[in-house]
């Protein structure tokens, strides 16, 4: 609390008024940069268009100090705060999902047995990889050859590729 007080140029009295522990401190940084994630991944026409844009804004985040801070936070093991922390964000992130989901259903673009949440986990930890691991760009082809994955992954099947396995299997 005394960095935060610190950076942000303010008493350490002001930082407590407002997040009285370290806890809410983070929930509310998960909160703000949750918002922003799930600004960036609506309304773009396409499921895939849709996920390439959270796969960017999960990029750009992970590669930010703040992201970093917050992904060693939500990852360290144990405790109230990295408990708390993987608890929020995996409640805001499995809900955005779920109307991203919808759209797309209502779009015909998602099958209807197909779930939200694996698919999120898939993309999030393929990002996580590919910027924290790998310690590479998630450039734009990155981001649309790994989204196309998910996405032939929850599409309904059509007539076509029915035909199409039908003919492979022969």
């Amino acid at each position: 609390m005394e960095r935060v007080a610190l950076r942000a140029e303010v008493n350490k009295t002001s930082i407590y008024r407002r997040w009285p522990t370290r806890e809410a401190l983070v929930e509310a940084a998960l909160a703000r940069v949750h918002g922003a994630v799930a600004r960036a991944a609506g309304g773009h026409g396409t499921l895939q268009a849709d996920l390439e844009a959270l796969a960017r804004s999960v990029a750009a985040l992970l590669s930010s100090p703040l992201g970093r801070a917050l992904t060693g936070s939500a990852l360290a093991g144990g405790g109230a705060l990295a408990a708390s922390s993987r608890k929020r964000l995996e409640q805001q992130a499995s809900a955005e999902l779920e109307r991203l989901a919808g759209r797309a259903r209502q779009r015909g673009e998602w099958a209807e047995h197909a779930s939200p949440r694996p698919l999120l986990a898939l993309l999030v930890g393929a990002v996580m990889h590919r910027v924290l691991l790998e310690r590479a760009p998630a450039s734009g082809a990155w981001l649309r050859d790994a989204v196309s994955v998910l996405v032939r992954g929850v599409s309904p099947p059509s007539g076509r590729r029915s035909n199409a396995r039908a003919s492979s299997a022969r």
